[in-house]
């Protein structure tokens, strides 16, 4: 199993069991996010040259997640490959030429050759123009694969669903990715967005063995500075770490194998 960064919370997830290949790829961009916002770090790995992808996963529709641009050049490169929307998501698929759609509730269960994705709750919100705010839904997933189980926590503030999902997946996840930046001002950011605090109590709540932090240092969207976040993070998780999770602060385009 190899989980791989690329920025903010596109992550590229290959797995190869019993001579079976699955390679996942969440919320991609791969640019700035329009119309303003430019990329502060460059792409570690071009769409070009990653082995697979069979799956896309969106967890909610905010351009900095929801990247028209990117996913059709999955498209091309992949033809065979299935997005994964919120619900409510249909006719936009339609509308953008995104082929093999998957529209998922919160809950819902999608089995491809013995990997188990899971469409799980999150609390945010959505918007893509001026006219469609929380027109569409959001969320989080867990994917699972033979005896290794990760949760994406997509764009979240906290809430019970940590709580109702780790009820569900007792028996623990092997990595939990955790949304750690955009998190200042508190005042402002708080009800959609974890910090680094919070993350760590979500990565306990989920029985997590470890913690893989995501969006921070790709696109400037808080006060918080970009490597603000990683470095609050380790900073609370020595504090008490041998009551938390272990902890990787990774940089984009680096390997982890599970």
């Amino acid at each position: 199993m190899r989980i791989v960064w690329l920025g903010h919370a596109t992550v590229w997830i290959a797995s190869h069991f019993h001579g079976k290949r699955m390679h996942i790829l969440t919320d991609p961009i791969f640019t700035g996010v329009p119309p303003f916002v430019k990329r502060l770090t460059k792409l570690p790995i071009e769409p070009e040259n990653l082995p697979g992808v069979d799956i896309v996963v969106i967890s909610h529709a905010h351009r900095d997640h929801l990247d028209i641009d990117s996913i059709q050049k999955i498209q091309k490169l992949f033809p065979e490959v299935t997005v994964h929307l919120p619900s409510g998501m249909g006719e936009f698929a339609r509308d953008e030429g995104l082929e093999n759609a998957v529209i998922q509730e919160w809950w819902t269960i999608t089995e491809y050759a013995g990997t188990k994705i899971h469409f799980l709750p999150a609390k945010h919100w959505s918007r893509m123009g001026l006219t469609d705010m929380n027109q569409y839904h959001w969320g989080s997933y867990a994917f699972e694969f033979e005896n290794i189980r990760i949760y994406f926590g997509g764009d979240t503030g906290f809430s019970k669903h940590f709580s109702e999902i780790g009820k569900r997946f007792a028996q623990g996840f092997s990595a939990t990715i955790l949304p750690i930046g955009a998190f200042k001002p508190r005042w402002f950011m708080e009800p959609a967005h974890i910090g680094p605090k919070e993350a760590l109590e979500a990565s306990s709540i989920l029985h997590s063995s470890l913690i893989l932090p995501v969006h921070w240092g790709t696109f400037a969207l808080g006060d918080d500075l970009p490597s603000e976040a990683p470095l609050y993070l380790k900073k609370l998780h020595s504090e008490k770490k041998d009551k938390l999770p272990a902890l990787r602060v990774w940089t984009m385009g680096e390997i982890v194998d599970l």
